[in-house]
């Protein structure tokens, strides 16, 4: 061997320390005084282990990391999901809002302007203006009970707060619940202040005509749509993903020889 030259280190020498730890419990286990105490032995090689474990677990870790560019340290939540669920409450009360207001002023110039069986065309008969008093629920169903749904509908008016706080990061959801809660506030209005729901739009060809509605109404029935479809889609109004800060998409960073 050369004055000075280093010395080759063996396969099994340069191996890591978790490694060498393992070694040391298997020569502990086979000497003459681990077989007087076999449960020594057992504690032992079981402490080894978990600490060889995990050890060996922070090496994988880091090594990924330095693997995939990410910078070692504390992981943080992305800071695009705390943008959208702060942005879902003004969103489900604007939507809200913009329902309850348009719904409370057309009735109010309905209300102002035309009476019960005088109805006041649109489109032809296509589509009219007719003033009525709805005691029941949605469409004119079930009429006479306007007090067992003013108790329903502040049932209801809870329930849509609630998911609307289970709601996730996704947009769409947010909508649909504030049109719902929107039109549940509409015509829970009337009903403690008038008994009755107003309704005043007419659509229908001839003697075929649909149930009366309101703004309320047709603010519900889109909401549904859009429960409907979320319930078959639910990545719908799901947010992307945000690339981290300095990153570049796989498809921009990769050259194309490769």
């Amino acid at each position: 061997m050369a004055t000075g030259s280093r010395p080759t280190l063996s396969p099994r020498a340069s191996r890591s320390g978790p490694l060498r730890r393992v070694s040391a419990s298997r020569r502990w286990s086979s000497s003459p005084v681990a077989s007087q105490f076999p449960c020594a032995v057992s504690r032992r090689t079981d402490r080894l282990g978990r600490a060889n474990y995990l050890h060996g677990g922070s090496i994988l870790d880091e090594a990924h990391r330095r693997a995939t560019g990410a910078v070692s340290g504390p992981r943080t939540a992305p800071a695009h999901r705390g943008v959208v669920r702060g942005a879902r409450w003004p969103l489900f009360v604007g939507i809200a809002s913009v329902v309850v207001i348009l719904d409370l002023v057309t009735k109010a110039w309905v209300l102002a302007h035309l009476e019960v069986g005088r109805p006041m065309p649109i489109i032809g008969d296509l589509l009219q203006l007719s003033l009525s008093h709805n005691t029941g629920a949605l469409f004119g169903l079930f009429r006479d009970s306007a007090p067992l749904f003013a108790v329903v509908s502040l049932a209801v008016i809870g329930l849509i707060v609630g998911y609307e706080a289970r709601a996730g990061s996704n947009w769409l959801a947010s909508v649909a619940l504030g049109l719902l809660f929107g039109g549940a506030i509409g015509n829970l209005a009337d009903r403690i202040r008038l008994g009755y729901v107003v309704d005043f739009v007419d659509a229908g060809i001839g003697t075929l005509r649909w149930y009366d509605f309101n703004v309320a109404d047709a603010s519900i029935s889109c909401a549904i749509l859009l429960l409907v479809a979320l319930a078959i889609w639910p990545r719908l109004g799901e947010p992307k993903a945000a690339l981290p800060a300095g990153s570049v998409p796989e498809s921009e960073g990769t050259p194309a020889g490769d």
